[in-house]
């Protein structure tokens, strides 16, 4: 009995091993405009003989997995979105730190469309935000994405004065997930290290403060 778990574990693990080193397919699709929002993906996995497909909008997503030629409905809830009006007056308070925020991870950005670097990729359309600022900002980063995509492959056309925006995407390509694993770990251990140093600051610059009140009185 022992043997034969020892054997199912062994057989679970060298799978999960050839998952995460095999190159893994994607292809994606996605269309945003004023009020609608659809997408669609597959994710193929384990040389092709996995397929995870997704097909949703911004109220549900269908989720399907795919073994061989079988393929079976995963279910799931599906919660409804907040309606636009209440999501676009948060929003726009909101956009340019969330924008900012975005910045503060270029690198790992950059790192991680070099790992799922697109064989093909489609993305065109308008962009406004109805500030010249924030507009050129949500810019930037579309150029960080075009320095390391073809740049034919990118179209997108800012408008500074009006709030659009409309765009159409189509990406495929194969990463490694152990690249993904290995990259998601480092970013995690320095971000972690980072607000560990910024505590340790704060509190001996508190103590510091504080010594130096007492030497004042």
């Amino acid at each position: 009995m022992l043997k034969a778990v020892g054997i199912v574990i062994l057989i679970v693990l060298v799978f999960l091993i050839l998952v995460i080193v095999c190159n893994t397919k994607y292809k994606i699709g996605a269309i945003l405009r004023k009020n609608i929002f659809k997408y669609n993906f597959k994710v193929k996995l384990f040389l092709g003989i996995i397929s995870i497909i997704g097909v949703g909008d911004k109220k549900k997503i269908e989720l399907f997995i795919k073994i061989f030629f079988v393929k079976k409905r995963i279910h799931m809830n599906s919660k409804q979105n907040k309606n636009l009006e209440s999501n676009n007056t948060r929003s726009k308070g909101n956009i340019l730190k969330q924008i900012e925020k975005i910045y503060g991870y270029k690198k790992f950005i950059k790192k991680i469309i070099l790992i799922i670097r697109p064989e093909y990729v489609k993305i065109e359309g308008r962009y406004g935000l109805k500030d010249p600022y924030t507009t050129g900002m949500l810019g930037g980063l579309f150029t960080i994405i075009k320095a390391i995509v073809p740049k034919k492959s990118i179209n997108m056309k800012p408008d500074f004065f009006n709030e659009v925006f409309n765009m159409s995407v189509a990406v495929k390509g194969r990463f490694k997930i152990v690249s993904l694993i290995f990259i998601a770990f480092k970013f995690f251990m320095a971000d972690h290290v980072k607000i560990k140093f910024h505590k340790i600051y704060r509190r001996k610059s508190w103590k510091y403060e504080k010594s130096s009140r007492v030497k004042a009185g």
